[in-house]
């Protein structure tokens, strides 16, 4: 190589190197605002909003004295009165505290025209797992961008922090409460009951799915939907109900453990409908969904097939019904005989009752669906009762079931057979 170019690179190395010194020895310079003061830094550093466990806030404007704990995986209103909380407004509140950022102290002798003097616009006091208490003053929005000027001690310089810190703090203390009629997830549920002049039902659950009342296997998607919409049902207003207001419109029972969870509603009115709720010891007003809830009539909840498939599930049938037998298979995703969407449809409309000890001692018929991967559901089915109703059961378990006779005739029919 060239003596010149060897000079080059070392002039170009020594050249890097200084770079290199310069990025990881020197300190970036600090942020800055427009008058030339450091930007804002955090005010608690190492501090989570998950490490929040209780936080006071006091307020001038008025005058409330409101207090949130931790409870379990949300919180809880202390003060004033005791209800659950909402858990994203508080979470709010304690994301803030943990996140807040300051600028350098601003030199006010008098914390008054900046909303901080006595009383302040508010004050938070929150508490962390470790018992460790921290204040902060709010005061009041910067006239000038986002800002909320802040006292970090009950006696502590002024400093402008970054946001507005006030919306947090300040909300009108209903928002602070949780809007959920009660605490039940759908999943927990073992039985619900509901009334109405117009409609009413009542399910149970056991180890082989859901049951109405009158015996019959509910559709297990249905069920769902139902206890979804109890679980979203959700408080419109806390302000209360009418006076002389009456809950005999309708009730809604939910079963978990043994423990009772129930509302009752009275007729709606303007913002709502009047219900007695679990979590409140005031009656509230429901959002107008409850209505449609004890107003559903069981006997419009879809009932469960004799075996859990679906049509687009299935590749092959085999059916047999005393003389009877048929078989099909799908073949490019079509069905080669035509009685088989007829029977399918039948066979999923059927009305099947919770069988009273009638065994099926030796099959009369059987139904067999295979699914495109190979599993198979089988359906056995016994001789025909007095009143032309079969016992049935599910080959792989589950509890005795009883088919009507007209739900026998009905597949007999679709395939083009009658007895």
């Amino acid at each position: 190589m060239h003596p010149r170019q060897i000079r080059v690179m070392g002039v170009l190395a020594a050249v890097l190197l200084v770079l290199v010194a310069l990025l990881v020895y020197v300190d970036p310079p600090e942020d800055r605002d427009e008058d030339g003061h450091p930007g804002p830094a955090r005010v608690w550093t190492g501090l989570q909003a998950e490490d929040v466990t209780r936080i006071e806030v006091e307020r001038a404007q008025d005058g409330i004295r409101m207090v949130v704990e931790r409870d379990g995986d949300g919180w809880r209103l202390v003060e004033p009165f005791q209800a659950p909380a909402d858990r994203w407004h508080v979470e709010d509140m304690a994301s803030r505290l943990a996140s807040l950022e300051a600028g350098d102290p601003i030199d006010a002798p008098d914390p008054e025209p900046f909303g901080l003097g006595d009383p302040p616009r508010a004050t938070a006091t929150f508490t962390d797992a470790e018992g460790e208490v921290r204040v902060l003053v709010i005061g009041d929005v910067a006239p000038v961008g986002s800002n909320t000027y802040v006292r970090t001690s009950s006696d502590g310089p002024v400093r402008a922090a970054a946001g507005q810190v006030d919306q947090d703090f300040l909300r009108p203390l209903d928002d602070y409460r949780s809007r959920d009629p009660w605490k039940v997830a759908a999943r927990d549920v073992d039985a619900v009951q509901w009334r109405s002049p117009t409609g009413g039902g009542a399910l149970k659950q056991d180890e082989h799915g859901w049951w109405l009342a009158s015996g019959r296997r509910a559709d297990e998607a249905a069920v769902d939907a139902l206890l979804k919409e109890a679980e979203n049902l959700r408080i419109a207003s806390f302000s209360g109900s009418p006076e002389g207001a009456t809950f005999e419109r309708g009730t809604i029972v939910l079963v978990v453990d043994g423990a009772e969870h129930r509302i009752e509603v009275g007729d709606p009115v303007d913002g709502g409908v009047p219900a007695r709720i679990p979590l409140s010891e005031t009656p509230v007003l429901l959002e107008d969904g409850v209505l449609a809830l004890v107003d559903r009539d069981e006997r419009d909840l879809p009932l469960s097939p004799p075996l859990p498939v679906r049509h687009g599930s299935l590749d092959a049938l085999q059916v047999t019904l005393g003389d009877l037998s048929f078989q099909d298979t799908r073949k490019d995703g079509l069905w080669q005989e035509e009685a088989t969407l007829g029977f399918l449809d039948a066979f999923s409309a059927a009305v099947v009752d919770r069988g009273q000890d009638r065994a099926v001692d030796t099959p009369w018929g059987r139904i067999e669906l295979t699914e495109k991967e190979g599993r198979k559901e089988i359906l056995l089915i016994g001789a025909a009762a007095a009143d032309g109703s079969c016992p049935a059961r599910d080959e792989a378990g589950g509890p005795p079931m009883v088919i009507d006779a007209s739900t026998i005739q009905a597949w007999r029919d679709a395939l083009g057979q009658s007895p």
